[in-house]
């Protein structure tokens, strides 16, 4: 399973409990689902834009280098969704709710990654038994050497952190500009022009 497909399982089930938090009311909710439902939301943001931000600029042209026809695959409209929507998702709620990201938990988003790691290693005999090893994505191909291996991982955790720091960042911005009264307008026009920024459509 793609780690898109984890990072898209988290978000979904943060807007599924926003949405039953918004129909009843947080006074009426247990504090338990509160931390759950913020927990998932520090997850699901900064994976939801490393996904994007990965795909953009070391997947797909890593793919159009060496095979460029498999681009193609990148280009149906389902594929180019899951990767990019999630992103214009996450900044379209920070932008309406400025939900916040709190640095005391920073490494709640690493350790998603580090779970994800051993998940992948954990199947990658099993994906195609008659070839041997299968890694879903080449940085984590434990074939490439110890080397290769202690950087990728450190580069992928690192930028877990970094995105994380960029969703912080991001809400802290959002109400700096809010409190220096910055229209709305520009504040979204701003939000739509970084997250596009991140994105990719075609070659």
């Amino acid at each position: 399973m793609f780690f898109t497909v984890w990072s898209w399982l988290v978000l979904g089930c943060y807007f599924a409990a926003a949405a039953y938090l918004g129909s009843v009311g947080t006074t009426e909710t247990p504090p338990a689902m509160l931390q759950a439902t913020l927990v998932l939301w520090e997850i699901a943001a900064p994976n939801a834009l490393l996904v994007t931000f990965v795909v953009t600029f070391v997947i797909w042209p890593e793919i159009l280098k060496k095979k460029p026809e498999a681009t193609a695959g990148l280009q149906f409209p389902v594929v180019l969704m899951q990767h990019n929507l999630n992103t214009l998702l996450v900044v379209s709620e920070i932008f309406l709710t400025r939900t916040p990201l709190l640095w005391s938990h920073a490494a709640i988003c690493p350790l998603f990654g580090l779970v994800y790691c051993v998940f992948t290693w954990s199947i990658a005999s099993y994906i195609a038994p008659e070839h041997g090893a299968v890694y879903l994505y080449f940085f984590f191909d434990s074939t490439q050497g110890a080397k290769f291996g202690v950087i990728a991982h450190l580069a992928l955790l690192t930028t877990l952190v970094v995105f994380y720091g960029l969703g912080v960042g991001l809400v802290k911005a959002l109400a700096a500009a809010t409190t220096a009264s910055v229209p709305v307008s520009i504040q979204g026009a701003i939000l739509l022009a970084l997250s596009l920024s991140i994105c990719r459509f075609r070659d």
